[in-house]
């Protein structure tokens, strides 16, 4: 916590922390007089995005390719996939456990993209 000179004060919990935390404030009058104040505060949990790491593949033309993504979440929450862009030049397939089928389209050979939303 950082305690300005008017007293008012400022507290960031370190990231992804839950549940009980204090801190202690002296008070000067400045002719020798102190009090201390201690400051209680319950931070309360709040629901953290998943993460995923982009993925670069590489596949022949007129290939199918199958593959998967795995997510993460600090809070533990089941996580479920979906498409959330098709590819440009091909087709693509999202399973609600980040499996996925990308089919090129015919005779296609060049880059291409989707995007997957956990």
């Amino acid at each position: 916590a950082t305690v300005n000179a008017d007293g008012t004060y400022t507290y960031t919990p370190a990231a992804n922390y839950n549940g009980p935390d204090s801190f202690t404030i002296e008070i000067n009058d400045g002719n020798g007089g102190t009090a201390t104040v201690t400051i209680n505060i319950t931070v309360t949990a709040v629901n953290d995005d998943p993460t995923g790491a982009d993925q670069n593949i590489t596949t022949p033309e007129d290939v199918v390719y199958n593959g998967s993504v795995v997510g993460s979440d600090v809070d533990g929450d089941a996580l479920t996939y979906s498409k959330a862009t098709d590819p440009a030049h091909g087709t693509a397939t999202v399973n609600a456990d980040g499996t996925y089928t990308y089919t090129p389209a015919s005779n296609y050979n060049g880059p291409d993209s989707f995007t997957i939303e956990i």
